[in-house]
């Protein structure tokens, strides 16, 4: 006597009106739309690793490109000019990237400093109280 566990009935289908030839078809086109479909959600999981893999890459970089300023250049304030726009051009692309409240508060602050220059000359004398203060 066979195993019943081992025998499996086929699935029965109810096809309507469709030929044998039209079911075929569209039998066809479900496994293959199945299959793009299975294709589709394994390259979504491995580019949502990689992106978490790059905002992590982001978060260390931004943590090592980050530069404080103790002091100033108080011979060249130019330098702090230069040194905002080149901070403020480099938030910009960042945000561009992993956009972020705090990155974006950056850019707002960045721009309102150099649409003044005397906003940037209290901003420099202010840093200049605070870092006597910390030392």
């Amino acid at each position: 006597m066979p195993d019943v566990k081992q025998q499996k009935r086929e699935p029965q289908i109810i096809a309507g009106d469709l030929t044998n030839d039209e079911l075929h078809r569209w039998l066809s086109q479900k496994a293959f739309a199945g299959e793009r479909l299975h294709h589709a959600l394994q390259a979504r999981s491995s580019l949502q690793i990689r992106l978490a893999e790059l905002n992590r890459e982001i978060d260390e970089l931004t943590a090592e490109a980050a530069i404080e300023t103790i002091g100033g250049s108080a011979s060249h304030p130019g330098c702090d000019l230069a040194l905002i726009k080149l901070l403020l051009n480099d938030s910009k692309e960042l945000h561009e990237i992993k956009p972020s409240h705090s990155t974006s508060q950056n850019i707002r602050i960045a721009e309102s400093f150099l649409k003044s220059r005397s906003s940037v000359e209290r901003g420099y004398q202010a840093s200049q109280l605070l870092s006597d203060g910390v030392g």
